[in-house]
């Protein structure tokens, strides 16, 4: 837990997207940090459907968004030394 709320405040993120299976992380880390929100999303392997989805076209070119900042994904063991 102390390894999830490290990254959470390093990268100044404030909102947990998590599936309804995996709530009790950002439920517990909300004490913690009570500005910090989560929402439930479906669960990967929906996300992983393979079924056909509209295009999306992305305007900007790889050096134009190369930094910008868009989700950071924390799986166990990304944390390092803190």
């Amino acid at each position: 837990m102390e390894a999830q709320k490290h990254v959470l405040d390093l990268t100044k993120c404030w909102t947990y997207l998590c599936a309804a299976s995996s709530r009790s992380v950002p439920e517990k880390l909300e004490i913690q940090r009570p500005q910090q929100r989560h929402f439930i999303v479906p669960e990967l392997k929906d996300w992983l459907d393979a079924e056909d989805v509209p295009l999306y076209e992305y305007q900007k070119s790889w050096d134009e968004a190369k930094d910008d900042e868009v989700m950071v994904f924390h799986t166990s063991g990304t944390t390092g030394d803190f």
